[in-house]
């Protein structure tokens, strides 16, 4: 480990991903061009859909066909390992009470959040165009070594995490008037279903890196900042983080 880093574990909780080398993607159709911004590397990564997503309650459409209506409407090509990943997504229904269409500005958070609740999650790859991202399963069995890549998103830019709830992402927070050494410890009270999340404080600052899925990064980032800011009027930030710590756990 770095000696210039001092991990501290949150919400810990272990993930197995699966994404051999047989890889076989979901894609757009070969006569289909979508165009990367070179002004926003997020936007290049998940262009913004093209058409909105229909599904009939009666269709119990699965999270394969999905993605496939997905990657068509937005370009992004999906990696899938054929032997682990494939079969679950199959399998997995998308079940509703009554049909809806999902407009072009929530087709990705209404399918990650889809995806979050199988058990699935997406990495980033690149943002070359066709951008390449691709899906883990929570449940899979574990096909090889290492962990998938976090993308990193400017802390200016925590909406772009909720508006990707399945996506593993990086970012860093300042909090000057927090002890950032000791801030892992008390955020261990706050329970997560099917996440993960870790804060890294950075040794001799008040800077933190905290890496997890979409979602859970961005309610952690409303919550530090939320007892940041008590702190900063003069308040205790552990009777602070105590307050936020209950109201998250009892979500």
């Amino acid at each position: 480990m770095p000696n210039y880093l001092n991990r501290v574990s949150l919400l810990p909780l272990v993930l197995v991903f699966a994404c051999a080398a047989g890889d076989k993607s979901t894609q757009p159709p070969a006569n289909e061009t979508f165009a990367a911004s070179p002004s926003d590397s997020l936007g290049a990564r998940f262009p913004a859909p093209k058409s909105a997503l229909t599904i009939d309650a009666k269709s119990e459409k699965s999270l394969d066909d999905l993605l496939a209506d997905v990657s068509r409407s937005t370009g992004v090509v999906f990696s899938i390992d054929e032997n682990t990943v494939r079969p679950m997504l199959r399998k997995a229904h998308v079940s509703i009470s009554q049909p809806v269409t999902i407009e072009t500005g929530s087709v990705y958070p209404w399918f990650e959040s889809l995806l979050t609740q199988h058990g699935f999650y997406l990495a980033s790859l690149t943002d070359a165009a066709p951008p390449l991202v691709a899906v883990y399963a929570r449940n899979s069995p574990q096909s090889h070594v290492g962990s998938p890549p976090s993308l990193a998103v400017p802390a200016d830019r925590i909406d772009f995490c909720r508006q990707h709830p399945a996506l593993l992402v990086t970012t860093t927070v300042d909090l000057p008037h927090v002890d950032v050494r000791t801030l892992g410890n008390s955020l261990r009270g706050i329970t997560g279903n099917d996440q993960a999340g870790m804060i890294m404080p950075a040794a001799n600052t008040n800077t933190v890196v905290l890496s997890g899925t979409g979602q859970t990064i961005a309610n952690l980032v409303d919550l530090l900042n939320r007892v940041e800011s008590a702190a900063a009027q003069g308040g205790d930030w552990r009777e602070a983080l105590q307050v936020e710590v209950k109201k998250a756990s009892a979500k």
